[in-house]
């Protein structure tokens, strides 16, 4: 039996879905023991089969060693980048060494290129072999820092593998200098037998109603949505848009359905797991997710949610961005606009608002297309075969 340590920063819920699921799934394979380093792991997460909790807060103890230094960094600013770096490394070795015999694995699975950086020379040191999962502000925003893009050189040469869940990540880790033929490929998985979507007969009985499911964050430009909203309300003056997700944005959704006068038009319900998200998903009968570039660089990984919604069978009106489109394809799944054009958008939602049978035909094969690229099986295999393959035994 392989023992395997799965590191991430992030905290493990069933709302994590692409981390959650995998751990999840590989915790009943009976060749692997696995063992989780985490930021926290939240009471709803029931894992199925048995999981190792080693360390969970790793991520708010080295973040307390390394508050100083983050904050001479913001002082002192490119100068001190390097220094900085140098001391979230030390602060997450001593305290993965206090906690973990880190040598009693055979292979350790790093969540995001920001995680490898910090504990790369610890992994390295002690001979233990490391993969690492790609995902989106890691390998986008995160090389705005010159001493960060150096020490992912470092990583591309110590890792084993790289994977990545789209075409397009792939192309930019291997523009940071990673050698192409370690990376992998391996999508986002999805459960079909969680989602059971409800028919069009059905669905065409329920007002119209339009859903977006993602943080209110730059990068998912929840305000774009908006005023797209506030254009198909022209045609549609009782459409509402279903918001499903919290953050950092939130005052300013909450200020511009007030400013556009779409009190009406707008259900904001915060944060929910997925099953109270997807019965919502179900009932509405056009997705729109409106990503862009963030002002800081940060973009879409794979956009899961996304994913979630066309295996409900619904349409997806979203932007050419990223991995979105290899999940779209324009004219049969969906439609993708150019980012920022909230306008465009609109008028592909209204399309479908007034063309039922294209809806429907189109969520049709979209369900078909996500469910064959996500399929949960072959994402699970496929990382397990990495495992196995760089494990030191």
């Amino acid at each position: 039996m392989k023992k395997i340590a799965f590191l991430t920063h992030t905290s493990i819920s069933p709302s994590e879905t692409f981390i959650f699921d995998l751990i999840d799934r590989l915790s009943l394979d009976g060749e692997l023991e696995i063992h989780l380093i985490s930021g926290r792991l939240q009471s709803e997460a029931k894992f199925r089969g048995k999981v190792n909790m080693i360390l969970s807060g790793f991520y708010t103890r080295y973040e307390k060693r390394s508050y100083f230094m983050y904050k001479l960094a913001k002082v002192m600013g490119k100068e001190a980048t390097k220094q900085k770096i140098s001391f979230q490394k030390r602060a997450a070795s001593a305290v993965l060494s206090g906690a973990v015999n880190i040598k009693q694995y055979d292979l350790v699975y790093v969540d995001y290129f920001t995680s490898a950086v910090w504990v790369r020379e610890f992994l390295e040191g002690a001979g233990v072999p490391y993969i690492v999962h790609a995902h989106g502000y890691d390998v986008t925003s995160a090389t705005s820092e010159a001493g960060y893009r150096e020490e992912l050189g470092q990583v591309f040469k110590g890792c084993s593998a790289v994977i990545t869940a789209s075409h397009h990540v792939r192309k930019l880790v291997t523009m940071l200098g990673c050698d192409p033929s370690k990376i992998n490929v391996i999508r986002y998985g999805l459960d079909a037998a969680m989602i059971k979507p409800m028919g069009w007969e059905e669905r065409k009985k329920l007002s119209p109603s339009l859903v977006f499911l993602g943080r209110l964050t730059q990068k998912k430009h929840p305000v774009a949505l908006l005023y797209s909203v506030a254009e198909i309300k022209k045609q549609f003056p009782g459409i509402v848009l279903h918001i499903i997700g919290d953050g950092p944005l939130k005052q300013e959704v909450q200020q511009s359905i007030i400013s556009l006068g779409l009190d009406k038009n707008v259900v904001m319900h915060g944060s929910l797991p997925r099953e109270k998200s997807f019965p919502i998903l179900n009932a509405a009968w056009i997705y729109m997710q409106h990503s862009v570039t963030a002002i800081s660089g940060d973009q879409e990984g794979f956009a899961i949610s996304l994913a979630e919604a066309a295996a409900h069978g619904l349409p997806v009106v979203s932007t050419l961005h990223n991995g979105i489109t290899e999940q779209v394809k324009e004219g049969e799944t969906g439609y993708l606009v150019q980012e920022h054009d909230y306008e465009a958008m609109a008028e592909k939602v209204v399309m479908l608002l007034k063309d039922t049978s294209l809806a429907e035909k189109l969520g049709e094969a979209g369900r078909k297309h996500i469910l064959v690229m996500c399929d949960q099986t072959d994402r699970v295999a496929s990382i397990k075969e990495l495992l196995l393959r760089f494990s030191k035994r």
